[in-house]
């Protein structure tokens, strides 16, 4: 009986499904936030700016390793 009202009132699990929920939400976004970062870099590279070539290419990988790191840990 303890040990169900203890496992009910214990503040790791909510802090648990808060952390899986925040990581879903960062993986199944992270598609837009690449596009749109990489969409600047090129803009910027268009107009002059050596960084945002480096900015450009290293969007798709960002994407990628976050994909990768989602569905192996979140399994999103």
């Amino acid at each position: 009986m303890l040990e169900k009202i203890f496992k009910a009132v214990n503040p790791w699990t909510y802090i648990e499904e808060w952390l899986l929920e925040v990581g879903r939400d960062i993986v199944l976004s992270s598609y837009w936030i690449c596009v749109i970062s990489g969409l600047i870099g090129l803009i910027m590279y268009l107009f002059g700016c050596k960084g945002g070539k480096q900015v450009s290419i290293i969007s798709p990988v960002i994407y990628v390793i976050i994909r990768i790191l989602g569905s192996v840990l979140l399994g999103v």
